[in-house]
């Protein structure tokens, strides 16, 4: 819309320029077969284009000026109505930057938290005074201190080939459903 009424108005602002450029091909015209007939007349005629000229000139100054008042004032306007979108650029590249940083960060954070806890087990493991034996759904051996290897006659490298169950009697040691303990019972209440 801007750019549109620009168009107009550099239009309306060289209207001067043609009016000027009509009277000098006029008064070629008209001083053209007088020019052969009179001496003084083609100074005449050259000092009256001159001035056309400069006239001219200075028409197309007053363009140019006027013209650039109105690219100045488009630019600003156009500057000023970029300024929310560079916000919003901004914000979504700073909310990236924040994504992309949790994204690598978490894998890290995830490895870092689990090396903390095989580290705290094998501390309890190593600290221990008792044989302690940790086993997985299926009854598995996953680790146990050197006591709880001693006790059962394994050594760690075989360790994981064998259950708890092969060790012990049926029914001997309490069944742990998922990460409930049959040691914890609650008691209904009756009221």
């Amino acid at each position: 819309m801007e750019i549109i009424k620009f168009r107009s108005q550099f239009v309306a602002a060289l209207e001067p320029v043609r009016a000027y450029l009509r009277l000098a091909q006029n008064t070629f015209t008209r001083l053209g077969g007088s020019v052969v007939d009179r001496p003084g007349a083609l100074q005449k005629v050259l000092r009256a284009k001159d001035n056309d000229l400069r006239n001219l000139l200075a028409s197309s100054l007053d363009v140019i000026v006027v013209a650039n008042t109105k690219i100045a004032k488009f630019r600003s306007q156009f500057v000023a109505a970029l300024e929310p979108v560079r916000a919003y650029l901004r914000l979504a590249q700073n909310t990236l930057t924040r994504l992309g940083g949790s994204v690598v960060d978490r894998p890290r954070a995830l490895q870092k938290a689990l090396r903390a806890k095989e580290n705290d087990l094998r501390k309890l493991l190593a600290s221990s005074l008792d044989a302690v034996v940790i086993t997985d759904v299926s009854r598995r051996f996953i680790t146990a201190n050197l006591k709880a290897l001693d006790l059962f006659g394994v050594s760690e490298t075989n360790m994981k080939k064998f259950s708890i169950n092969v060790f012990l009697l049926h029914g001997q040691t309490p069944y742990f459903a998922g990460h409930s303990s049959a040691f914890i019972r609650r008691e209904k209440k009756a009221w």
